[in-house]
């Protein structure tokens, strides 16, 4: 084994070690990392614990350490993120002038009452080699961790359903022509998150609400629909929703904040798809 599996070995096995659920008291549990004997969260009698090693271990059997692209922990260890290659790729150009993306399954779990573990579709643009996410075709199994969890079950349908994916709203976007005035108007008027009304009328200015984050991410989006067009800036929806998703990845931490990304991009398609009727 090369130094870079040993590493993903290591993390993964690291990641996925014994937590207990020890009761602490005044009806109130913590979840303990049997690595270091710390407290990670505090959680009720009614929280059903899924292990990490439950969730991740399966798609490294699946798909092998070689095909395992991003794993890291944060939140202090409560929150575990994977992405898998799945060995499929898609052809979203021509075959003179290809745009390959790699599809990825998204595998997250937590050990947080509130916080649910996920499976979703993502992907690998080679042009730009950004990261994708797809909010149209999620795996629809988001369960949040109280009561009987058919881990295994839900496990082997992903395994069994995720070669039906076929991107076909990027294919949609790819066919939706647009001007670079009509691109960047499009962009002016997306919010990547929710402003509550008392954020957006007031006066105080936080560099890292949700109404200034929207703001940079749209001022970034625009500077990339300026450069010359090119198979990385293309004049369509797809173009479009990279310059966007490229934004967001560029203004939000894609590890303290990965849902946030993930969430942004998913609001980018169904923004896109509503504009023009493309659903």
């Amino acid at each position: 084994m090369n130094n870079t599996l040993e590493r993903k070995q290591r993390a993964v096995e690291w990641a996925c070690g014994p937590v207990r659920k020890v009761e602490a008291g005044g009806g109130k549990y913590h979840l303990i990392d049997g690595n270091t004997g710390r407290i990670i969260s505090d959680v009720s009698k009614r929280y059903e614990l899924v292990p990490n090693e439950k969730v991740f271990k399966p798609f490294v059997e699946q798909f092998g350490l070689e095909n395992l692209k991003r794993f890291f922990q944060y939140g202090n260890g409560k929150y575990t993120y994977a992405e898998f290659n799945t060995g499929r790729t898609f052809n979203l150009g021509t075959d003179e002038a290809p745009d390959i993306v790699d599809e990825r399954l998204i595998v997250q779990n937590s050990y947080n009452k509130t916080r649910a573990f996920a499976f979703m579709y993502g992907a690998f643009r080679h042009v730009c080699t950004n990261g994708l996410y797809s909010g149209q075709a999620v795996i629809a199994f988001r369960k949040k961790h109280v009561g009987d969890i058919p881990v295994d079950g839900m496990i082997q349908t992903v395994f069994n359903s995720y070669q039906e994916n076929n991107f076909d709203l990027w294919r949609k976007l790819k066919e939706a022509t647009l001007s670079k005035d009509e691109e960047i108007a499009l962009v002016n008027d997306f919010q990547a998150y929710e402003v509550k009304n008392t954020e957006a009328n007031s006066a105080y200015w936080d560099r890292n609400s949700n109404k200034q984050v929207n703001n940079r991410i749209k001022s970034l989006a625009a500077r990339y629909i300026e450069k010359p067009e090119s198979i990385d800036n293309q004049r369509n929806a797809w173009g479009l929703y990279n310059q966007i998703n490229r934004a967001i990845s560029g203004i939000v931490d894609g590890r303290s904040q990965v849902n946030k990304v993930i969430l942004g991009n998913k609001n980018a398609e169904i923004y896109l798809s509503g504009k023009l009727n493309l659903n």
